[in-house]
């Protein structure tokens, strides 16, 4: 789960209900606590380590079985 808003809660909730084991990563430590919370056995503060993809790799002992994007757009380029 990358992103741990409102959506990405939600997500971290259903899946740890059907069974998933979910990482978590976001870039704050609150929205990382109410991931544990909800149910993901590991939270990664993707600001802390050079390569968030190469931790997911290591905390799942090879790679995600599914990968969920709840972190939306890009903020809009500001006008010139």
């Amino acid at each position: 789960m990358h992103g741990c808003g409102g959506v990405g809660l939600s997500a971290v909730m259903i899946a740890a209900a059907s069974g998933a084991r979910v990482v978590a990563v976001d870039v704050s430590a609150r929205a990382l606590d109410l991931a544990r919370t909800f149910g993901a056995v590991r939270c990664l503060d993707a600001s802390a380590v050079p390569d968030p993809t190469a931790a997911v790799r290591d905390l799942t002992g090879g790679g995600a079985h599914l990968s969920l994007d709840a972190l939306g757009p890009p903020p809009p380029a500001p006008p010139p």
